[in-house]
């Protein structure tokens, strides 16, 4: 099981958006944190109007704007991300993609994949912004990767 390229860079744009406001309450422009992870503008831009449509970010318009943690973006958990991006039914369709599957009708790859999906959705769910920034003050090298 693996998310989409969408989704890690939301994530990575959460954790580096939470990091940045660490130090400072100023917005974050979509400029810097395209840069910070390594991703280009518009895309960045497009990724992060659905985590502020959903209230995990807050964001100022004009000149001098951008975006900044709210109350709930550090405890926002990984699964909450990915289902915003991914779409809800993301850890509930087919492997095979085949309408219908389930318990009762399972394609070939059903048991397998449905046990898969459970330990992910358990470690996406112990997984929040906020443990993973703070895992990236403990190794502040982890965003020289995204470069």
């Amino acid at each position: 099981m693996k998310i989409s390229k969408t989704s890690q860079y939301a994530i990575r744009a959460l954790i580096y958006i939470n990091q940045k406001s660490i130090t400072s309450s100023d917005p974050i422009s979509i400029k810097e944190i395209a840069k910070g992870i390594n991703s280009p503008e518009h895309f960045t831009a497009k990724l992060l109007q659905p985590l502020t449509k959903n209230k995990i970010l807050a964001s100022v318009k004009g000149p001098g704007g951008g975006f900044l943690v709210n109350e709930i973006t550090g405890g926002v958990t990984i699964r909450t991300v990915v289902e915003i991006i991914e779409g809800e039914d993301f850890f509930s369709d087919c492997f095979l993609g085949l309408p219908g599957c389930s318990d009762e009708k399972p394609c070939p790859a059903h048991f397998s994949y449905v046990s898969l999906k459970q330990q992910t959705m358990e470690l996406f769910d112990g997984l929040t912004i906020n443990t993973l920034t703070a895992s990236l003050e403990s190794n502040k090298d982890l965003f020289s990767i995204f470069g």
